[in-house]
């Protein structure tokens, strides 16, 4: 039982890195300059940069907007893969078993 359980969790697994790879999350920073979209599994998809703010005295501005909103766009989609972690395990295990807060 125990090694058909480890297996349908594994197909689980995969097909939830399917799924989120097809999941799309954007932010932006909150004056809208710098905007981000990953996938569910965070691999970055696309950066956008505002023209207005590509000058050379704007550097460290736009380092720290970039940090700021690329934090935020994984928050995101950690909180997506945590939601698709909790639904998987939920769909295979045994009559409805509950783990509590085993996902945070």
């Amino acid at each position: 039982m125990l090694e058909g359980l480890m297996k349908q969790f594994e197909e689980t697994q995969k097909k939830m890195m399917e799924e989120l790879s097809k999941e799309q999350i954007e932010s932006s920073d909150t004056e809208g300059h710098i905007s981000i979209k990953v996938d569910g599994n965070n691999r970055i998809l696309d950066l956008n940069i505002d023209a207005s703010i590509l000058h050379a005295d704007n550097k460290e501005m736009i380092e720290d907007l970039l940090i700021e909103t690329l934090n935020k766009t994984t928050q995101l989609a950690l909180e997506k893969q945590k939601q698709a972690s909790q639904n998987s395990v939920g769909n295979i295990l045994p009559g409805g078993m509950d783990l509590g807060n085993l996902f945070g």
